[in-house]
């Protein structure tokens, strides 16, 4: 998360920098992009375990045995 907060920060300066925008309506553009980015990787988070327990219904407890030993 810090990470990531990190990131925001420095792509709002550099897209402030570019633009020519006022700091204000930067960070706005910032916040906007940031919760966007929230939802998308939310959305992608949950269609991957949707996937993945379609994956796994599809074959049987042996085979997910070590399938799982093989992930680690």
């Amino acid at each position: 998360m810090k990470a990531l907060l990190i990131t925001f920060l420095i792509g709002v300066f550099f897209f402030g920098v570019l633009t020519g925008i006022p700091v204000g309506s930067v960070l706005l553009y910032g916040i906007l992009l940031l919760i966007a980015v929230i939802v998308f990787k939310g959305m992608l988070f949950k269609n991957m375990v949707k996937k993945d327990a379609e994956f796994d219904s599809r074959y049987s407890k042996h085979y997910r045995k070590y399938r799982n030993k093989f992930d680690r």
